[in-house]
């Protein structure tokens, strides 16, 4: 987040991010041969085309390291894929621990390449200390409930990081979200809702079918 922090507004980014379940969805249908419809790839392609209304490539105001954004849709959507896929004798605890090492590592990386860090003074490091414990305990839930819960479930709390961000992003930060963006996140979301709901029917629909038939009556 450091890199695009600088030039990118917070709303821009977090709206962006909003695709990581129909990215999620699409690394299920190519990687793991995962059934998905042509109702849920057009999903899809409005939340993309959703995401090109935010950024806007070409455009007058476009921003390149937003293109660093799409990066991490992709790499967050992995990231569901794969914890989905552990063993669930590995303790969630330690996943986190191990995500928190590689954002360690990757940010250790960013601050060589960009000259240092400045060292926290004062109640700074209150601060400091409260982001981190804050995003170690959200990474634990968000861990565990990715692992044990339905994706189906868990993916529509992900979209209420939007309307954090907009509230932050106008009382701290003073930004204001153009038409655009407003359009785009909308369709993002609307995309992601969709997708997600199609799954939980189709849930539904195979755990009824597999059901054994009742006994005739007598």
């Amino acid at each position: 987040m450091s890199l695009l922090w600088p030039s990118c507004p917070l709303t821009l980014v977090t709206a962006v991010f909003q695709a990581i379940p129909l990215a999620v969805t699409m690394g299920a249908a190519l990687f793991l041969g995962e059934s998905v419809g042509w109702r849920r790839w057009a999903a899809i392609l409005v939340g993309l085309a959703g995401v090109l209304i935010i950024i806007r490539p070409g455009a007058e105001g476009f921003e390149p390291a937003s293109l660093l954004a799409l990066v991490s849709v992709v790499g967050l959507g992995a990231r569901d894929l794969f914890t989905r896929r552990i063993p669930q004798d590995l303790d969630t605890m330690q996943l986190s621990a191990w995500g928190f090492v590689a954002v360690a590592l990757i940010g250790t990386v960013q601050l060589l390449s960009t000259g240092g860090a400045l060292i926290p003074q004062g109640a700074e490091w209150w601060f400091l200390g409260g982001a981190l414990g804050a995003g170690l305990a959200a990474y634990w839930w968000l861990t565990e409930a990715t692992r044990v819960g339905e994706l189906s479930v868990i993916m529509p709390f992900r979209y209420t990081r939007l309307l954090f961000a907009l509230v932050i992003g106008t009382l701290a930060f003073g930004e204001r979200p153009d038409a655009w963006t407003i359009v785009g996140s909308a369709l993002v979301v609307a995309s992601g809702i969709y997708t997600v709901l199609r799954e939980r029917a189709r849930a539904r629909a195979a755990r009824r079918a597999a059901l054994p038939d009742a006994p005739p009556a007598r």
